[in-house]
């Protein structure tokens, strides 16, 4: 609760914490590790829902994976993915019944304005951003409307194969960030398994196995796919 006490009790944490160098140190080095992020959060909710549904193990069946996304293409592809994963587990077939997803957010926030149109009209043709957040972030050059658009094609190429041609207006969106059409919806339905440690063209994915001094990474076979120019 927003208690003034626990304000104030924040405040004498803070200046604590400010006062131990050691302590600082410790703190920043934990917030940037991302798996004892991953442990901090799964514990409590394993030992929570364990307590309700009256079972032991573990929350999540596999461990977390972390994957840089090294351009727009990569970005877009994975945000597609991620806000699929209701359709393609099968428990909707509608995007908007997609439950804690961005898509979701984002066609009530569009639907919010209907009584407004010229509003929405604008929200619509603006540059995709983040659902939330307050820092600072570079615009990515696809508009709200046509990420929609692609992902309501994938989804229904999903529910129903063969079945979904591609909307016109996303041919060029796709050709701009360098994606081939035809292997892309196959992309989206296997991301979790094409790529390893990072998503983007060959080039890329060889520039960042070099940074992290490792010999090769997967993904080459699937961005050879993926992209019109593996470079």
């Amino acid at each position: 609760l927003d208690l003034p006490q626990n304000a104030e009790l924040r405040q004498i944490r803070k200046l604590a914490l400010m006062g131990s160098p050691e302590r600082l140190k410790l703190y920043r080095k934990r917030l940037g590790d991302l798996s004892w992020y991953m442990r901090r959060l799964n514990e409590p909710l394993a030992k929570r829902c364990n307590q309700e549904e009256f079972c032991s193990g573990r929350f999540w069946e596999d461990r977390y994976k972390s994957q840089a996304l090294l351009d727009e293409g990569a970005i877009f592809a994975c945000m597609a993915y991620v806000d699929l994963n209701p359709v393609r587990a099968k428990i909707t077939d509608k995007l908007e019944k997609s439950q804690n997803t961005s898509i979701k957010m984002r066609l009530e926030e569009t639907l919010s304005l209907e009584e407004t149109k010229p509003e929405q009209t604008k929200l619509l043709q603006e540059n995709i951003k983040p659902v939330s957040g307050e820092l600072p972030s570079r615009q990515l050059s696809m508009k709200l409307n046509e990420y929609i658009q692609l992902v309501e094609w994938v989804g229904q190429s999903i529910v129903y194969p063969d079945k979904a041609s591609i909307p016109l207006q996303i041919v060029p969106v796709l050709d701009r960030l360098n994606l081939q059409q035809d292997n892309f919806l196959k992309q989206i339905e296997n991301m979790g398994q094409n790529y390893y440690r990072a998503i983007g063209t060959i080039e890329k994915i060889r520039t960042k196995s070099k940074q992290m001094k490792v010999r090769c990474l997967r993904g080459i076979s699937a961005a050879r796919s993926l992209y019109h120019c593996p470079g």
